[in-house]
């Protein structure tokens, strides 16, 4: 996985032995273009947010990118069967207390690196994604997962090899 080349050097890289490689899948690398990600405010920044305590008060809209491409995420897996899967991520701490907020808990599984900006090694499943979901998250997840579904459903078959149906 790109992630474990992330920490080739570094003696405190994550440990990937209890799990199988067909278990696995990196999360790592969530492309949007700048222009749509950043609003003013948030130029300095390489994934579009703001630096702020309180995302309430902020002068700021809802942080949907971020939350709608992992709740996708999870809502493919799940479409997919991937139930007992790993998903690893190299995120900036900052994210991953965003994503906390609404209820999708990535497990720090090594330290911080500079790779890219300051960034660590996260975990999760499906069963933690869902367990930790908050209740006015569960609809959005719900809405992406029925548009997923349909897309995937209007897919030939054989198209998608990651999604066996």
């Amino acid at each position: 996985m790109p992630l474990e080349s992330a920490y080739q050097g570094y003696k405190t890289a994550p440990d990937f032995s209890h799990v199988s490689r067909d278990k696995m899948i990196e999360i790592s690398r969530l492309a949007v273009a700048s222009e749509f990600r950043r609003r003013s405010g948030e130029r300095g920044s390489p994934i579009g947010l703001m630096d702020v305590k309180d995302l309430a008060s902020a002068a700021r809209t809802f942080p949907i990118l971020p939350l709608s491409l992992y709740l996708s995420i999870a809502a493919y897996g799940e479409l997919c069967g991937l139930h007992d899967t790993y998903g690893y991520a190299m995120m900036e701490p900052r994210l991953v207390r965003l994503l906390k907020r609404f209820g999708i808990c990535f497990k720090q599984i090594a330290p911080a690196i500079e790779y890219h900006g300051k960034r660590a090694a996260y975990s999760i499943t499906l069963d933690e994604v869902f367990d930790g979901l908050k209740e006015d998250m569960r609809q959005l997840y719900s809405d992406l997962r029925h548009s997923l579904e349909n897309e995937l459903r209007e897919m030939p078959i054989g198209s998608n090899s990651a999604c066996k149906r």
